[in-house]
């Protein structure tokens, strides 16, 4: 009976001593496998370091102004019996744009230019009949101021046919008609708008430390939302000779080629204002910069060695940088970098510190290119 229990002991102990060996043994090569793993490389595209020379900028926000905008309206009341424009039309100085119901005018022209002839007439026989001394002093003195009171009603009755004739103020486009055939207007009723739009202003306003290095015909490079591959160029018109005594600001109007009339009114524009001088920096992709609220960093490619053909093994360091100002895709790191040193500018998102990777630059990004 003890044999047996005895026998039955170690069969267990056995069994247990097996499984939990075979266990041990395996976590062990578990282990060794994971110690000696090494993750294939990472495919990533890669950007060099460069030395760049900028010219100093200043950015600033502003809007688009016309150089001339009025509301056309009438100096007359009347009724409208001609409209020649439409809607956004373009116009010169002087061209008809409205005419209103002048009959009444026209008639009363043709009675005071019978009266003027008359007093002509008068104004004549009366200096012949002074100069042969047949008439009075006073027949020839009235009969001039009759004449010359004719010629003044001719002309006011022109000037109020005239006014009853809308024109164009200034070479422009037209806004939106507000105005029809057989519509009576009162005096100072708008029919449009008006705006020259070449040139067109735009209005930014300054930090006041930005006047000392701010000049009459300084060069502006402006972009709007609306056409966002397309950059504009102008030069600085006129620099307000006062600053803001609230804000501690200038204004600064700078005047833009507009002959394409894609610029207009009232559109948001960001300007950089080139400054005199040149900047040497060093700058990087945009693409290669991973923004994290707890600093910027760069992944730096490094030459770790040979592997068993022979080929460079490159790792990847992750280097804290201070980044600067950017511009056309690039962006200027202070520190962390040497110019010359290879950075990752796509593929971040599966790297990790020590990295190793393989470098393809069969597609870059966007703004990888040499600025």
């Amino acid at each position: 009976m003890k044999k047996r229990l005895f026998l039955m002991v170690m069969a267990l102990a056995l069994v247990f001593g097996g499984v939990f060996g075979w266990g041990a043994v395996r976590q062990h090569f578990i282990n060794q496998y994971f110690a000696n793993f090494q993750p294939p490389p990472q495919t990533v595209a890669s950007a060099e370091v460069r030395e760049v020379t900028w010219q100093p900028e200043v950015a600033a926000v502003g809007g688009l102004v016309a150089v001339h905008q009025v509301a056309v309206a009438t100096d007359a009341e009347g009724l409208v019996t001609e409209v020649d424009f439409a809607s956004g039309d373009a116009v010169k100085r002087g061209q008809l744009l409205v005419r209103l119901d002048d009959s009444l005018d026209r008639a009363m022209l043709k009675g005071n230019q019978a009266a003027l002839a008359l007093a002509r007439l008068n104004y004549e026989r009366e200096r012949r009949l002074l100069a042969q001394r047949a008439t009075s002093q006073t027949a020839f003195d009235t009969a001039q101021a009759q004449y010359r009171q004719a010629q003044a009603q001719v002309e006011q009755t022109r000037a109020m046919i005239e006014k009853k004739q809308i024109r164009a103020p200034f070479d422009g486009v037209l806004g939106i008609r507000d105005v029809d055939v057989g519509r009576f207007l009162a005096k100072g009723a708008a029919v449009a708008t008006l705006q020259s739009l070449n040139p067109i202003y735009a209005d930014f306003t300054l930090p006041q430390q930005e006047l000392p290095r701010l000049a009459v015909g300084q060069t502006v490079r402006l972009s709007v939302d609306a056409y966002p591959l397309r950059d504009f160029t102008g030069s600085i018109k006129a620099i307000d000779p006062a600053v803001s005594a609230q804000s501690r600001s200038v204004r600064v109007r700078v005047e833009v080629p507009n002959a394409d009339r894609l610029l207009r009114p009232g559109l948001f524009v960001q300007g950089r204002f080139e400054l005199p001088g040149q900047q040497h920096l060093i700058a990087v992709p945009a693409s290669a910069i991973d923004y994290n609220p707890y600093g910027d960093s760069v992944f730096v490619i490094r030459e770790a060695g040979k592997d068993d053909k022979g080929k460079p093994r490159l790792t990847v360091t992750r280097t804290y940088v201070r980044t600067g100002e950017s511009r056309d895709g690039w962006v200027t790191v202070s520190t962390g970098l040497k110019a010359g040193e290879q950075v990752v500018s796509a593929g971040q998102m599966k790297l990790r510190n020590g990295s190793r990777v393989v470098i393809d630059n069969t597609v870059q990004p966007q703004g990888s290119v040499a600025p």
